[in-house]
């Protein structure tokens, strides 16, 4: 995404911690940012309106964010959080340990949901919410780079009305 929330795909914009962990002051401000960039594709603001109300919140943002670098540094996870011993249940939902995910990987599975499929890591009822960055860690520690997340649909229940009122196009 681009510095106003923009996505690759047109129409389409994030802000908040969807679009990183900030805190909520770094989401306020993405979020006026976001929609004063969607103001001006609806043609509500001019370019020079969008800029000058963003510069109060650019100034929130990047005083908000100036620390992120020291507390991801002085904060880092260790690295038994994310490669934890073989006897370590990383998939509490399916009971699946660190070994047996450890096992799978060596057994050919190279990505995350390879590792679904061999050893069950990831399919119970939190569908992978809870262990899959441990997943992803021990992937890295068995030297493979796994493809990045997707984001599961809906990533927040709305209500089909609030879909509904999306549509700026008049049914025939």
């Amino acid at each position: 995404m681009d510095e106003w929330g923009q996505t690759d795909i047109s129409g389409i914009h994030i802000a908040g911690d969807g679009s990183g962990i900030g805190g909520a002051e770094v989401a306020e401000a993405a979020g006026h940012l976001t929609a004063n960039n969607i103001l001006l594709q609806l043609g509500k603001f001019t370019t020079e309106t969008r800029n000058e109300k963003s510069i109060g919140y650019r100034k929130t943002l990047s005083r908000a964010q100036a620390i992120r670098p020291f507390l991801d540094a002085a904060y880092a996870p260790k690295s038994e959080f994310s490669s934890p011993p073989d006897d370590t249940i990383v998939c509490r939902c399916e009971e699946v340990t660190a070994g047996e995910i450890r096992k799978s990987i060596s057994g050919g599975a190279n990505g995350v949901r390879q590792v679904k499929t061999a050893a069950r890591a990831g399919m119970g009822p939190c569908q992978g919410r809870m262990c899959e960055l441990t997943i992803r860690g021990i992937l890295v520690s068995c030297g493979i780079e796994p493809n990045p997340p997707r984001a599961r649909t809906p990533v927040k229940p709305i209500k089909l009305g609030e879909l509904a009122a999306l549509s700026t196009e008049q049914k025939a």
